[in-house]
């Protein structure tokens, strides 16, 4: 009996090991990536990909600091540090294990989040003490993850909706965590 065991051991240990075995001619995504990282991208393009970056108006004339949060569901979080001189942030978040961070050092912030589904993400972090940010976004689906990591005068003011068409997008912009 122990050799029938001590073979079939060994036989399901190589079929396992032949199963995971990689190949040496896959091809590397390295030269992709560093084609599309060149490229340069203009508000058109951002248009034709559903993202609004129209100035939002209401930065000139925000007054004071306020959060507004409304949580309906299981296990929303929501972290919010903010250093801004005025700033209007909502949170709607419908649906369970949705997330928001929100990490500012700006001039004025407004930002208009409205998460519906399950497990989304939201997360924007801006260093930038001259900037006037803006961030309305509307996800509507499960799995959605959005990440704005700094800003430029093209991505300080964004609007779109994210659906399951668009499940990732994350925007990286020069001045991501290094000015001021």
């Amino acid at each position: 009996m122990k050799p029938k065991f001590f073979f079939t051991a060994i036989l399901i240990l190589l079929m396992t090991s032949a199963y995971a075995q990689t190949y040496k001619n896959e091809t590397n995504s390295d030269d992709q990536k560093q084609l599309v990282e060149k490229e340069l991208v203009s508000a058109q393009i951002l248009t034709n990909l559903g993202v609004g970056t129209a100035q939002n108006d209401r930065n000139a004339t925000l007054r004071g600091n306020s959060v507004v949060l409304s949580q309906i569901g299981d296990y929303n979080t929501a972290a919010i540090n903010v250093v801004a001189q005025a700033s209007e942030i909502n949170i709607n978040q419908v649906g369970d294990q949705n997330y928001v961070g929100l990490d500012y050092k700006v001039k004025t912030a407004i930002s208009d989040i409205l998460q519906e589904g399950n497990r989304n993400t939201v997360y924007d972090l801006v260093n930038n003490r001259d900037a006037d940010i803006s961030l309305d976004i509307q996800q509507q689906g499960n799995d959605l993850n959005f990440q704005r990591l700094g800003v430029n005068k093209l991505t300080e003011s964004l609007q779109f909706k994210q659906t399951e068409a668009s499940p990732v997008l994350i925007i990286r912009s020069d001045s991501f965590g290094f000015v001021n």
